[in-house]
Order: C-alpha cells, then structure tokens, then sequence
C-alpha cells in the first residue's frame, strides 16, 4: 500500500519517534507499505516519520551491497561506531524465479536494509 508523504514544513517531522517495542506483523507491514510508497516515489530511503508513522525506523535501498557489507564489518571491528541499531535485510535471493515462465528477474528487495531503532552513540564534526 501506498503511503501518503509528510512533507516540510509539517510539524510531525520535528516530533520525536518512539522505539520499536514489538517485531510484528504490523511492523513487517508497516516496513512493506513503506518500501512500496519509496519506490513509487523513486527515493533511496524512507524514515518512518515521513509517513507519519513516529517510530524509530527506516529503510535504504543500498546497490553495492558487497561493499556495504565490508563497511559493516569494518564498523563492527571499529572504536569509532557512530550508530547502534537492529539491521535486518530481506533474505530473498538477489533474482526471484517466476513461477508462470521459469525467467528469472532481479527481486526488488535485494537491496534493501531495515534499520530499526538506530541510537547515535559518538559525534564527530
């Protein structure tokens, strides 16, 4: 389902978000319905909040996932951790079979990191 956007300057957008308390099938929608309102918006990211639901989460759809991943160990092994968060991502295959014509196709969702409840923990700059 397509979400309706809050847009600058609306005043929920300075409201502080609350934290994830549940990993539910509301979540798991609310996340669905929010990568379905980015793509049609054709954006790369979507906070929670810009569709104005005031949860602590967000979404990225992130192309080099290989070089994501080397980041993210790189960050894990590091001092300097500037966030802290739950980081899902969809475990589907990067190509999705069709069932109908045996094609493969590239799954939407390869790219796509969840990023729940994200704490900044150091500042820099």
């Amino acid at each position: 389902m397509i979400l309706p956007l809050v847009i600058y300057p609306d005043p929920r957008l300075r409201k502080q978000s609350d934290l994830v308390q549940s990993f539910d099938n509301q979540l798991h929608q609310l996340l669905d319905n929010m990568f379905d309102t980015m793509s049609v918006n054709n954006g790369i990211g979507l906070a929670a909040v810009q569709v104005g639901v005031l949860k602590q989460v967000l979404i990225v759809n992130h192309q080099n996932f290989d070089e994501l991943e080397d980041n993210e160990q790189k960050l894990e092994n590091s001092e300097q951790r500037a966030i802290k968060a739950k980081i899902t991502r969809d475990n589907s295959k990067k190509l999705a079979k069709d069932d109908q014509d045996d094609t493969k196709t590239e799954n939407p969702k390869a790219n796509l990191i969840e990023i729940i409840n994200p704490q900044i923990v150091a500042k820099s700059g």
